[in-house]
């Protein structure tokens, strides 16, 4: 069964479930161990994260007091709203090192109708641009790399959807990347140096991962990724959901019986000579990566035997020893967290997603650390009136120096 679901008119909100699996690690020291940050809400109950870049803003939704969801960039330890262009909801997906961000919104008097957005001034005030269609009714923004070139996927005139890249956000206008001979496509990612991946729908009514870049006279040239020798896996279906500056991809991919498995698929192009690596599941039948960084480190979600999923990550995929470690195993057993999907990291190893936190879909991050972090004693059960000052401490292990942030209601106190 396919972790994505996919429709014309909701691609933009479409549900990101994903797989993990059971781990049990050979021995601390193959392990990284993180110390977990919940991102808070803007008055709801429930927010995803979707992007971070490398100096630490994270992008996603969160839910307002209302039930609505806007989207949000989270930066020095505070979540801020920025808003939708006159609809009732935003969401937000990637993010670049200048703070751009992109995402989709709806349409203000068009029903569920949603349009791609570009916002470079999330922290003084939140104006969101109006990347519009290739003439149908709805679109969405996935990605955008350093350049300020800005991917995602678009309904045609004919109800179709195309990937889209757009070169310059405030001169430029949509470049319909065509569907690589099928009927539809969407454009998932561009890397610095301007390669883009995402899929396609096949007249057979296969989804194909595909990947196309520039051409010496202008031209662009989707083209599908062949995903054989992966022991099986691969021969027709899948997605690739991200590609790093050195042309390293990773998604998901078809095998036997309608299950997926997360892959890796090294530089190449598609002039042939890439190695497919099958990065397996966590004990249950799917599994997709949703990102990959330049050291060749992997995060996604995976099934697990019981069918929950959970969040992975994988170190140096293509270095012949992928190994699929459950995030859960990662951060403090008394956490409270149920990691569920891995979403992005940056470069200093910081990975975004979101789980269950008590009782809600809450966005996280995590941070890497020395050592497991343990919290050895919460704060007593306390009763005060109104105005009275109460005293409240908790003891933590690990390695240091270590400090910790009070929260009440998504809010630092």
């Amino acid at each position: 069964m396919k972790t994505e679901t996919k429709t014309n008119a909701s691609r933009a909100f479409r549900p990101v479930w994903a797989a993990t699996a059971l781990l049990t690690l050979a021995s601390v020291s193959r392990a990284q161990f993180y110390a977990v940050t919940d991102l808070g809400t803007l008055g709801g109950t429930n927010a995803m994260a979707y992007g971070i870049n490398n100096h630490e803003q994270i992008v996603g939704a969160a839910q307002t007091a209302m039930g609505a969801y806007h989207a949000f960039m989270f930066d020095q330890g505070q979540m801020i709203d920025v808003g939708t262009a006159g609809g009732s909801n935003s969401w937000a997906y990637g993010v670049n090192d200048n703070g751009w961000m992109v995402g989709a919104f709806e349409v203000a008097g068009e029903g569920t109708n949603v349009n791609a957005f570009l916002c470079t001034n999330a922290l003084e005030g939140a104006d969101m641009m109006d990347l519009e269609t290739l003439g149908g009714s709805n679109s969405a923004a996935w990605n955008i790399n350093m350049e300020g070139e800005v991917v995602g996927w678009s309904e045609m005139a004919d109800g179709s959807t195309h990937g889209f890249l757009l070169t310059n956000g405030f001169f430029g206008d949509m470049m319909d990347l065509g569907a690589a001979g099928g009927t539809d496509s969407e454009a998932d990612c561009i890397n610095s140096n301007g390669v883009v991946v995402g899929d396609a729908m096949m007249t057979d009514g296969n989804e194909e991962p595909i990947m196309g870049e520039e051409g010496s006279s202008g031209e662009w040239n989707m083209t599908v990724m062949g995903m054989g020798g992966m022991g099986g896996w691969g021969q027709s279906g899948g997605q690739s959901w991200s590609v790093n500056d050195l042309g390293t991809t990773a998604g998901q991919a078809a095998g036997s019986g309608g299950s997926f498995h997360a892959f890796v698929s090294g530089p190449g192009g598609m002039m042939g000579g890439r190695l497919n690596v099958n990065l397996g599941a966590l004990g249950g039948a799917n599994s997709v990566a949703y990102c990959i960084d330049d050291a060749g480190t992997v995060v996604g979600s995976s099934q697990l035997a019981d069918g929950a999923f959970h969040a992975f990550m994988v170190t140096n995929a293509l270095g012949g020893m992928a190994y699929m470690m459950d995030l859960n195993n990662l951060i403090p057993t008394n956490s409270g967290w149920e990691l569920m999907v891995a979403r992005g990291l940056n470069s200093s190893g910081q990975i975004v997603g979101w789980g269950m936190y008590g009782g809600h879909t809450n966005g996280f991050l995590l941070t890497p650390v020395s050592t497991p972090i343990t919290g050895v004693s919460g704060p007593s059960t306390q009763i005060g009136g109104p105005g009275e000052v109460l005293g409240m401490g908790m003891q933590i292990s690990g390695g240091g120096p270590l400090s910790y942030q009070w929260w009440h209601d998504g809010m630092a106190i």
